[in-house]
């Protein structure tokens, strides 16, 4: 169990420690030392962090749940450190600056990392990664809190399997970052700010499992999860990507189900969105959507896609007759769920006439009562 140092954060901007002399830890140790905070509610706010300062170093930590623990980062230096806590509304920058509106930063704090004997051991954090690196043994790889971008083939062709944690601060993935690598799963740290899959983001990571993306992703690149293995693509919640162009979603050969950015506006370009997922069964679509979904946004080859669910309220013309394999029960469900436009202008849901002939007598009039067409 880590030794706990209690510190209470002031209104009045001081920091009240509850140990004298402050010390840290010792030079090298690993998460023996934990910082519990207490903080007066009248500075409480979202976001914290700890900024650590040192003649040699300066990194800023999320705080999470007002606890943690003493990193190697800051053992790796011996002697004085300042340490400040600060609060604020928004997530730090990508450059680990704070530009929010509302910021409480305490008056820094001078702590100490004692000199211990534990220099001549060559076991430390950062030679063991990268020495599982460099001999490919590793089972989990960390990349760096600061970190602003995967490089291309990063991790290309490593073949143990193992998981990657992006930390909040990386906004890009680039092209074949971890491309035929034994990958097999990829956690995006709370409140993360990637924005951008280039094309090839994520090409043929094999074995790569299940997926939910972060909200701040606003740019999604051509065959971004091709020859991927995951069965499940989802998106958090206040998705800002509104925008899915041609080659988004294709040649997943193990794809099952697919949830749509839940305020997606248009599908874009002048072939399939989403093509060649023989094993899609289910494709999730938000009544976001202000431009009419085109025909060609489904390739035909979807051979096991039986249910596409629409949100309630969906209000735009949309045309789906490339999948003719929709049940009974999914066209009824999309009856159900489009705008009731009695008294507005009439809309146009297309689904084809081997998918319409599944249907029995009175199914359409649940659509034709809200003012839609059906082609």
């Amino acid at each position: 169990m880590a030794y706990e140092i209690n510190i209470h954060v002031n209104k009045n901007g001081k920091l009240e420690v509850g140990v004298d002399p402050f010390e840290l830890s010792v030079y090298r140790e690993s998460k023996r030392v934990k910082l519990i905070f207490d903080v007066d509610e009248e500075i409480e706010s979202t976001y914290n962090y700890l900024k650590f300062t040192h003649a040699k170093a300066s990194y800023l930590y999320r705080v999470h749940n007002y606890q943690f623990e003493i990193p190697k980062a800051i053992t790796a230096y011996e002697g004085a450190w300042e340490m400040s806590f600060i609060s604020c509304d928004e997530v730090a920058n990508s450059d680990s600056t704070i530009t929010a509106d509302v910021i409480y930063a305490s008056e820094p704090v001078v702590a100490t990392v004692l000199k211990g004997n534990l220099g001549v051991i060559h076991s430390s954090e950062e030679f063991t990664l990268l020495s599982q690196l460099v001999e490919g043994t590793f089972d989990r790889f960390e990349i760096p809190n600061g970190v602003t971008y995967t490089t291309s083939y990063f991790l290309a062709e490593a073949s143990n399997q193992f998981t990657v944690f992006v930390p909040y601060t990386v906004t890009t993935i680039r092209h074949h970052s971890f491309y035929l690598s034994g990958c097999t799963k990829i956690e995006f740290e709370e409140g993360s700010q990637l924005t951008t899959l280039e094309d090839n983001a994520l090409y043929r990571v094999e074995g790569l499992g299940n997926i939910k993306f972060p909200k701040a992703l606003t740019s999604w690149g051509k065959y971004a999860l091709s020859r991927c293995a995951c069965e499940v693509v989802e998106f958090e919640a206040n998705s800002r990507l509104t925008s899915l162009s041609s080659y988004a979603f294709w040649d997943m050969p193990n794809l099952k189900k697919l949830y749509l950015p839940d305020h997606l506006s248009s599908f874009t370009g002048g072939t399939n969105v989403i093509k060649n997922c023989p094993l899609l069964n289910e494709v999730w679509i938000p009544n976001s959507l202000t431009t009419a979904i085109p025909q060609n946004a489904f390739a035909t080859d979807l051979v096991s896609l039986s249910k596409i669910t629409l949100q309630s309220n969906f209000n735009i013309n949309a045309n789906f007759s490339n999948v003719s394999t929709l049940t009974r029960e999914t066209m009824i469900a999309m009856f159900r769920a489009l705008k009731d436009l009695t008294g507005a202008g009439a809309k146009v849901l297309t689904l084809g006439s081997t998918n319409l002939a599944r249907l029995e007598s009175g199914d359409i009039d649940i659509a034709l009562n809200k003012n839609w067409s059906i082609g």
